[in-house]
């Protein structure tokens, strides 16, 4: 963690005063030997504003946050040894992400909205948005809801996408019966308005 000194202030009864000092900048990483983390990064038709982003999670443990990252450029003219850019954790927020298949991120002015299927069984295709706080001391905050589940259909999940540009949800299913795709379903959503 890097902090920034804050301005030295005078004793009170002879004793120090207590100063609230956040970290300026935070330079965790997840690690462990039991966890296995996801990346998941902006989808390429964002602008290069929002490819500056990306967000990691744990597959095997829904307690911990999902993380969110941006790199940040350093200026490199007074040491060539340094790296030009730094991921720096900006951010967490207790959320579930799915544990397969997760398309591409797309990031907006307010937070990031994420596409998962909530698992193999169960065939479910979550919408998860996380809101960034306007104000850097607040923490993060998520909703998610259900896009689409197999209930609403005769087939199981084969694949699916998302068009990150118009919210546009393709979903292809497979009959039991059937050796091919038996069965398209497309859903039009609206996305957040200020999409990077």
């Amino acid at each position: 963690m890097l902090w920034k000194l804050p301005e030295l202030e005078p004793l009170v009864d002879d004793q120090p005063p207590v100063v609230d000092c956040p970290a300026n900048v935070i330079f965790g990483y997840p690690s462990g030997l039991d966890d296995t983390y996801n990346v998941t990064t902006p989808s390429p038709w964002l602008s290069q504003e929002a490819q500056k982003h990306f967000m990691i999670f744990s597959s095997n443990d829904e307690d911990l946050p999902v993380m969110h990252f941006v790199l940040k450029s350093i200026d490199t003219s007074h040491d060539a040894s340094l790296p030009e850019v730094v991921p720096l954790r900006v951010g967490s927020v207790l959320s579930t992400l799915g544990d397969i298949d997760h398309n591409d991120l797309i990031v907006t002015n307010d937070g990031f909205l994420q596409v998962s299927q909530s698992s193999e069984e169960s065939d479910e295709i979550w919408a998860n948005l996380i809101f960034m706080p306007t104000n850097k001391s607040l923490p993060y905050s998520s909703v998610s809801a259900c896009l689409w589940s197999e209930e609403q259909s005769l087939g199981d999940l084969k694949e699916y996408a998302v068009c990150p540009m118009t919210g546009r949800l393709v979903v292809k299913l497979l009959k039991k019966d059937a050796a091919q795709c038996s069965e398209v379903h497309v859903m039009d959503f609206l996305l957040p308005r200020s999409v990077l």
